[in-house]
Parts: structure tokens; sequence; C-alpha cells
């Protein structure tokens, strides 16, 4: 019997499993968020917190759904982007962004803070992947799913500063 390496995967083993492999720990974690926020919002007294954390949760399922669809078709839609654009982080609330806060439930800049940490926390570990990785269909899988946790990422900055910072300027 012949070792067969693979060579475009870190751990040799054969890049379709390691795809599918990667697609399922990702939507886990996505699972993860959501229920987190369906935990808050649920926990929430004020109209607006749970508006915006349904609207989160929202976005998480679509991404979730997102990775479910890629692994049946094998591909990733990519119909959220125009063709040519590319999904940049702003990072213009990172600064704000502190580790081992509680989250206040009632506190709208507290639970977005919370879930920017949460895509703050993806975004490292999905650019190490990236880099890792040689097979072209894993780096499309971990760079479209990088796209869409930056969009979201954006989606709540931008809210952040509609809501929060509205009245700063």
């Amino acid at each position: 019997m012949s070792d067969k390496r693979y060579g475009e995967t870190i751990s040799n083993r054969n890049p379709a499993e390691v795809n599918t492999y990667l697609m399922d720990k990702i939507a886990g974690l996505f699972r993860k968020n959501i229920s987190i926020h369906e935990n808050l919002r649920k926990k929430a007294r004020l109209d607006h917190v749970r508006l915006v954390l349904s609207d989160l949760i929202n976005m998480e399922n679509m991404e979730v759904e997102r990775i479910k669809n890629a692994k049946e078709t094998g591909e990733f839609s990519e119909d959220q982007l125009p063709e040519d654009e590319v999904v940049k982080d702003y990072e213009m609330l990172d600064h704000l962004i502190i580790d081992d806060q509680p989250v206040n439930v009632d506190d709208l800049s507290s639970v977005l803070l919370n879930a920017l940490k949460m895509y703050n926390d993806l975004l490292p570990m999905l650019s190490v992947l990236l880099a890792e990785y040689k097979n072209q269909k894993i780096k499309n899988t971990i760079g479209s799913i990088n796209d869409g946790i930056l969009q979201i990422k954006n989606k709540i900055q931008n809210l952040y500063d509609d809501l929060i910072n509205m009245d700063y300027w």
C-alpha cells in the first residue's frame, strides 16, 4: 500500500475532505455566534437592541446557508458581491474592542462591540489558513468565508457609527 501525500493541505489529507471539514467547522462557529446572539436577544429589554441582534442573527444565518449550499454544490455563490469588488476590513472600531468585557444586553454599544470582537477573532485565523493552504479550492472556500465575515463586520461597524456615534459629530 502506498503512502499517498497530497501536499496541498497542512495535514496532507485529501483536499476535498479538508475543504468539507473547514466548512463544517466554520459553519459551527457561525452557529455558536448565532446561539450567543439569540441568548442576548432574549435577555435584552430594549426593542432597538433586540432588532439589531435579530438583524445580526439573520446575517449569520445567511452565511451558514451559503456554506451549506457550497457544500452541496461544491462552490460558493458569489452573488453577494459585485464581480470586481474586494471586501476590505475598515478596522474603524478595532481600537474600542476590549477582551473579556462583559456584555450589557441593554446597551447597544456593548452588544455591537461584542459582536465585532467575535468576528475580529475569526479573521486572523482565516488569514493564517489562507496563507497555509496551497489547494485552490480550499483557498477559495476560506477566501469566500473571509469575505462574508468582513461584510458582516463592516455592517456592524456601520451600524455602530450610525447608531452610537450619530450625535458625536
